[in-house]
């Protein structure tokens, strides 16, 4: 690795590795061709000409990767070190291009965790990239002076959460199920804009009114949105949280990698993906063994997480004597005494239909208080 990445090669590689499924498709999605051209650019990749095909090249590789068990590692040189290396607003403006066609490519094609709604269409943890990716840019642009590309991208940031807020408001008062996943990837990507803005240098008043605008949204009310995102914040804390992180220990069983179909859905809402697990052909007793074992370990890791034991719920119903067989003929002693531990054995017993019934109450509960409570008297989660 150098000073301004990864090399092309290796990047490749670790992709591969954690989503060999997502190239081996069609060539002609521009994501999937400019990973295939890696190699081609490694050669180059370091000289200033290959500024932009580099940079396309990372942000396919993020776009893969950022929703499965091992993301690639290059957060901060496209949030940070590829604007600072941009010389001019010629060159600012072909990478503003790239994260222009970034912005296109549809995560539901790598991830499983995203929401369609049929007038915004989707929105996703990807938007919160490319919301971190453009404040990058739009830093460098008010450095450059450029005014061009500095409402650009100031409109385009607006534009989107605009559409955040519409779906939110939407799904809030139809469907409290999705509107708890709109929640968590909202709180996901005001955090992700937040934290490339506040990386700024202290600028001239429209620098700052700016930096007031794009940052906090989800903990401090703003003209354009009112409280809007600082319920989407409280909601999120208060439901979804503790359930959507990185499922550090599911990167053990390398099985999970071998489908976008594995990836893991938005928590806690895991029974189905459990039902997959133990129904799939790709997946033999073995491998399923290491699943559970792996998810009970998680249980233990973190108690406070429903997805693990919503996870084992549904590979109960699916699977012939269920998670106890499995246990007994598979796992070490130490686990079985985890596995058959009450609190498992309990959620074992509850319907996907009764779980997510509770959910829906809990998300009621919380919205109810956020637009009760006063501003400031509790912090919001913004991850």
């Amino acid at each position: 690795m150098s000073k301004r990445g990864i090399a092309p090669a290796l990047l490749l590689q670790q992709v591969r590795n954690t989503a060999a499924w997502a190239i081996d498709g069609d060539s002609a999605e521009s994501w999937r061709s400019y990973l295939l051209g890696a190699p081609k650019l490694e050669a180059r990749w370091q000289k200033p000409e290959s500024h932009v095909d580099y940079f396309s090249l990372m942000l396919a590789a993020h776009f893969t990767t950022v929703a499965t068990f091992v993301p690639t590692d290059v957060d901060i040189h496209i949030r940070r070190n590829v604007w600072r290396d941009t010389p001019d607003a010629d060159e600012l403006a072909r990478l503003v291009a790239r994260i222009d066609e970034a912005e296109s490519w549809d995560p539901r094609q790598v991830s499983n965790r995203w929401i369609l709604d049929s007038q915004e269409g989707v929105l996703s943890g990807h938007d919160g990239e490319w919301f971190s990716v453009r404040a990058g840019a739009l830093g460098r642009a008010i450095a450059l002076r450029s005014e061009e590309l500095t409402a650009k991208l100031e409109k385009q940031i607006r534009d989107q959460l605009d559409r955040h807020a519409r779906i939110y408001t939407k799904l809030a008062d139809s469907n409290a199920l999705e509107a708890l996943k709109a929640a968590t990837v909202i709180a996901h990507n005001l955090g992700d804009l937040s934290r490339v803005v506040d990386t700024w240098e202290k600028g001239d008043d429209r620098t700052e009114a700016l930096r007031h605008d794009f940052t906090r949204l989800g903990h401090e009310p703003r003209e354009a949105y009112g409280t809007l995102f600082v319920e989407v914040g409280a909601v999120n804390k208060a439901v979804m949280a503790d359930e959507n992180h990185r499922y550090l220990p599911l990167r053990k069983p390398r099985v999970l990698r071998a489908k976008k179909e594995f990836a893991i859905p938005f928590g806690p809402f895991f029974d189905s993906w459990g039902e997959r697990l133990a129904t799939d052909e790709l997946i033999g007793e073995r491998e399923l063994g290491e699943i559970v074992d792996t998810i009970i370990q998680g249980v233990t890791t973190l108690p406070k997480c429903a997805a693990y034991t919503r996870a084992l719920a549904g590979i109960e119903r699916k699977t012939k004597g269920g998670i106890a067989r499995i246990v007994k003929e598979q796992l070490p002693v130490s686990t079985q005494r985890l596995a058959f531990a009450g609190h498992i054995r309990e959620a074992l017993r509850v319907s996907q239909s009764a779980f997510e019934a509770k959910v829906a109450k809990r998300f009621a509960e919380a919205r109810a208080a956020a637009l009760t409570q006063p501003i400031g008297e509790a912090e919001t989660a913004i991850e």
